[in-house]
C-alpha cells in the first residue's frame, strides 16, 4: 500500500504571538523512523504509522503567565516541572503544589 500525507508544518513550526514560543512541528513516523511527508510512502503489512499534527504556537510571554494557572497545569500533568523552569522561569516545589491544594 502507498500512503500520501496532506499536512503541513513539518519543516517550520507554527509561530507564537506577542512573545509566545513556536508550537511543535508535525511528525510522521513509520515503525518509529521518520517518514517522507512530501511523497508517497510504501507500507508493508504490520507497519505502524504515527502522524502527530503540529501544535499551536504560544500566546504571550510565558514568563508573564499567572503563577496559579501554571501550578494547576503542573499539578494536572499538562506542564512538567522541567518545562515550568525552562519555559516559564518558575521552579515548582512540592510546597507550592501543597499550598495550591489547600486553597
Amino acid at each position: 500500500m502507498n500512503l500520501g500525507i496532506q499536512s503541513g508544518r513539518f519543516r517550520l513550526p507554527p509561530d507564537g504571538l506577542f512573545g509566545g514560543q513556536p508550537g511543535a512541528r508535525a511528525r510522521f513516523l513509520v515503525n518509529g523512523q521518520p517518514g517522507n511527508p512530501y511523497g508517497l510512502t510504501r507500507l508493508r503489512p504490520g507497519d505502524v504509522v504515527i502522524m502527530d499534527a503540529a501544535g499551536g504556537g504560544g500566546y504571550g510571554d510565558p514568563r508573564e503567565r499567572d503563577r496559579a494557572s501554571l501550578l494547576r497545569d503542573v499539578r494536572d500533568g499538562k506542564v512538567s516541572r522541567e518545562s515550568a523552569l525552562q519555559d516559564y522561569g518558575v521552579e515548582v516545589t512540592d510546597a507550592m503544589l501543597d499550598a495550591l491544594r489547600n486553597t
